[in-house]
Order: C-alpha cells, then structure tokens, then sequence
C-alpha cells in the first residue's frame, strides 16, 4: 500500500537599458566579469579512499501534531539512507521526530563547525512539506533555501567551499497529484531526454570551467551543491507502508548497484527512472493510477562519485 507523503499548505530585477549585445564586463560598475572558456573535462572531486570521506546528516520525522498524518513505514527512510552513508564511508548522525525549530537548530549548527577534514557533505531530510519548505512535527515549515540550502554555501560554512554538498529531499512538494500515462512502445527504447540533458550539462560545465591555473579562483558562494527532490513542484510524495518513501527506497537500491560506476548525476537518472518505472499506487478518490517523477538541480562544477564500498 502507498500513500502521498505531505499536508499541502498553500526579483527578478531587470535594466531595460541592457541590451543582449552588451557585455558582462560593461554591467559590473567597474568590477571585472571575466568568461574565460575551457575546452577542457571538469575533472572529479577529490574522495579519499580511507577515513571518513564525508558527513552523512539523516532527518526523519513520523510523528505529527494534527492535522498531519502519521507517517508509517517513514522509518525505513531513516534505516535506508543510513545504512547508505555507512557503506559511502560517511560519518553519520541522525535524528528523529524533530519540529520545525529543531530542524533549523541542528541544520545550521553544522555550518559553524570546522569541517575542513570531511570531503564532502550529505544531508538527507524525510518528512512532510509543501511548496518551498519541509515541516516538523509541531507542523512549523522550515524554508529549503534559507534554513536548510544556505546555511552551507562558500559565506556560511568556508570550511566546505569548493566541497560538494548534497541534499535528498523526501517531502511533498504541493498537492498535486500525478496520474500516469500510457507511453507508446516506440518512444521506450533508448536515447532518452534524461541521456540528452546529462551530455548537454557536462557540455556547457566544459565551456565554463572557471579561470586558468595562473590565476587565482573566484567561485561564487553557492557553488558545488546538488539537490534532489523526492516530486516536481506542486506535487506530492509518496510512501509505501512497508518499504518507505518510494523516492529514498529507490536512491538506495540504485546506488548500490551503480554507485561504484557512475558519477551522481547519472546516477540520478536511474533513480528516476526506478521511481518513474517500479513504483505506482491507485489514488482512493479518483481511483486513477498515481505515479511520481524525481526532480534534482545540479550546481557541481565537477563530477562527483562516492563509491558505496565499505562494510556495513
């Protein structure tokens, strides 16, 4: 059985005097904006094989003030995710049935630390949300970008700059649901436009892979995070009562088959497919099938690869 995972809640600044055939360099107030193209592969992030690779941080919330829904089986999230960082070869700490408060408070606390000995950072957070922001369990919605995203960026935590973090996010996005459609037996077989979209991303990553060697490096703050998102906007998320959140269910039994080979861009185009493929429910209103799609942003300016290979 499956059930929708959420409890829906309901500047761009421009200068018409800019034309397209302006230069960067002319709309800095005197501030150099320098576009050097590089030919060149981004290269990987740098993973240690021994020690602690990373921080693997785990949030998982079940119990809820009214009028939101327990959340069955949401602990198998929390088992899931874990025994993933374990085998990443994270450090891992989790935490359960946190408010909106508490989230904050143990989110934020980790970007006043020193973490310059791990190379990387994963946050994974199952719980309810709405458009923007994931809730705790005294109902209190925490904002994704201001409470969980920046607190991490190159200003906040520069022990991480230049690092990679990453964020899963198991949460309803709205309250929209999804209900499938019969895709036609010639549109199945390959050359998708999930294939399209990585090659045209590691295309334009090789265009602007920063300044040359003899220079020194600007980055901008919010470089080198990716987040993925259990639905699109506006839509909501989905459980089994059994296996947990189709979404974090998928990540794992992906990763453990392609981790070792593929970085984590590619592999997310497993995990949606997984999601997209495998997992389906038939909605009690409407008595209409009810599938999911797995979104995710990508700020890396390298390819990253956490091989899954320690012991649990």
């Amino acid at each position: 059985m499956n059930i929708e995972d959420g409890h829906s809640l309901q500047e761009i600044s421009s200068d018409a005097n800019l034309t397209a055939d302006q230069s960067a360099d002319e709309k800095t107030d005197g501030a150099s904006a320098k576009i050097t193209p590089q030919l060149s592969p981004p290269g990987n992030y740098p993973i240690r094989k021994l020690g602690d690779r990373g921080l693997g941080i785990v949030i998982c919330n079940v119990n809820f003030v009214s009028p939101f829904r327990r959340r069955n089986a949401a602990s198998a999230d929390i088992d899931n995710m874990s025994r993933l960082f374990h085998k990443m070869g994270l450090r891992v700490e989790t935490y359960s049935n946190l408010s909106g408060p508490e989230m904050k408070h143990s989110i934020a606390k980790y970007s006043d630390r020193d973490l310059s000995c791990y190379d990387c950072l994963f946050l994974a957070v199952s719980t309810h949300g709405d458009r923007g922001t994931l809730i705790g369990t005294d109902g209190v919605p925490v904002s994704i970008e201001s409470s969980v995203l920046s607190p991490f960026n190159g200003a906040r935590c520069p022990s991480l700059c230049g690092k990679p973090k990453v964020f899963f996010l198991q949460a309803c996005r709205g309250g929209e649901k999804d209900f499938c459609l019969k895709l036609p037996e010639n549109e199945t077989d390959g050359n998708g436009a999930g294939e399209q979209a990585i090659r045209l991303i590691e295309r334009i990553r090789d265009l602007f892979s920063g300044a040359s060697q003899a220079e020194a490096v600007l980055v901008p703050t919010e470089l080198d995070f990716f987040i993925a998102y259990s639905t699109v906007p506006g839509y909501v998320s989905w459980r089994n009562t059994e296996k947990g959140s189709w979404f974090m269910y998928a990540l794992f039994e992906c990763y453990m088959a392609y981790g070792n080979e593929v970085h984590l861009a590619e592999l997310m185009t497993y995990v949606t497919d997984y999601v997209a493929t495998y997992f389906s429910d038939t909605d009690k209103e409407t008595k209409r099938i009810a599938k999911q799609v797995v979104c995710y942003e990508s700020r890396l300016s390298k390819f990253l690869k956490v091989a899954a290979d320690r012991p649990e």
